[in-house]
């Protein structure tokens, strides 16, 4: 069994904590309080990549991955960023690298922040994750050789740089393309009748009128007429069914071949195929509605055509479009492609070196953390560019 690892200090609030170990690597301690650091920063991935169901209040309670626990997948992961990161600032200190006098510098201002909102922001992380300012000091210190060791192996060693093949077959397992019809049943707009003045009701005066600014009042006058005042209502019960049914005709003619771009014209409801005749990109918490990612996602090959999936906006029939390097949002996502494919291929090559180190894991530490919902996300500490930091307020 490990031994306990005790780490005493006092904050600017002269606070006393305790941080105890839950692994190590080569002796090198990661205490408990530095995992839970790494775990809000991945559940706060996992959330936004479960899209609308990664907001949910239960969702750490229900979700699953791959069939495994949502929250166990998320303390597995947070462990792993964490040996990944010791074993890159061993590999970084036995190549000689060490952090330069600026870095250090920055460092040292993170952990003691001059202002009062960012010694503030610092104590939520203190109250988060359990650490304390000399933990955060190293933390951040080897997060930082771990990440000058990264960018060594990653200039030195090219068979870690992604091909074009592989970033393209990448692009199009993440990222699909699609268009859809949309039947709305939505509340639709309806105008409000105007109503006569009631009997003894004040009315404007000729003389009023006359008084008034002439421009003033034909600028009223044409506002009013191009304007008319409307309120909406819910759509009947008969004409939700008028647009089922005019969902399930235009399911026939898509699953006949007809063309689906004359389809979205001729029947479509969503104002934003307009502004994008190309199409919506679609990926894991793309911000869709769940419904419409699910069966967006579900399109295995271009030119598939969705059943009826109803959503809050009404009833889309989804197709899938080949996606192409002329397609607006293509650079970014091919950015993110290579830069993903990378960092998974440095992973499996820092994670080569586990056999020759000697890692130690205190699994009933690991399964204590507490996975609860990401309460805030706006900011993040780090230095490290590799290296995203804990969410805070």
């Amino acid at each position: 069994m490990l031994a306990l690892t005790v780490v005493l200090s006092f904050t600017a609030c002269s606070r006393l904590r305790i941080s105890t170990e839950a692994a190590s690597v080569n002796g090198r301690v990661i205490t408990k309080a530095e995992l839970r650091y790494y775990l809000e920063n991945i559940k706060y991935e996992m959330e936004q990549e479960a899209g609308e169901a990664g907001q949910a209040e239960d969702y750490w309670e229900t979700a699953e991955v791959d069939g495994q626990k949502a929250a166990d997948v998320a303390r597995e992961r947070a462990l792993d960023e964490a040996i990944r990161v010791e074993i890159g600032a061993i590999k970084a200190e036995e190549a000689g690298l060490t952090i330069d006098a600026e870095t250090q510098k920055q460092i040292n201002a993170l952990v003691n922040p001059q202002s009062s909102s960012e010694r503030e922001q610092v104590e939520y992380i203190y109250d988060l994750t359990g650490l304390n300012d000399q933990v955060l000091k190293s933390m951040q210190e080897k997060q930082v050789l771990a990440s000058l060791y990264q960018e060594k192996v990653l200039a030195e060693d090219t068979s870690l740089a992604p091909t074009e093949e592989e970033i393209v077959a990448k692009i199009n397992e993440d990222n699909v393309l699609v268009k859809h019809v949309l039947l709305s049943t939505q509340d639709k707009e309806v105008p409000v009748e105007s109503e006569a003045p009631a009997e003894g009701e004040a009315t404007a005066s000729p003389d009023a009128a006359a008084s008034a600014d002439p421009a003033a009042s034909a600028d009223a006058a044409a506002t009013a007429s191009a304007a008319p005042q409307t309120t909406t209502v819910p759509l009947t019960d008969e004409e939700k069914a008028a647009k089922k049914q005019t969902a399930e005709d235009v399911l026939a003619r898509a699953k006949a071949g007809e063309d689906f771009d004359k389809l979205v014209a001729d029947f479509g409801e969503d104002p934003g195929m307009d502004s994008s005749p190309q199409g919506y990109v679609v990926y894991k918490g793309s911000g869709m509605v769940e419904p419409f990612e699910t069966a967006a996602l579900a399109l295995q090959n271009v030119g598939d055509v969705s059943d009826i999936v109803e959503s809050d906006f009404g009833y889309h029939i989804l197709k899938r479009y080949e996606l192409t390097s002329d397609n607006p949002d293509y650079e970014q996502l091919r950015t993110t492609a290579e830069q993903t494919l990378q960092m998974d291929k440095y992973n499996a090559y820092i994670d080569g070196f586990r056999s020759e180190m000697d890692i130690q894991v205190e699994q009933g530490r690991v399964d204590s953390l507490p996975v609860k919902k990401t309460e805030v996300t706006q900011s993040t500490t780090g230095t490290s560019g590799g290296t995203s930091g804990v969410p805070v307020q």
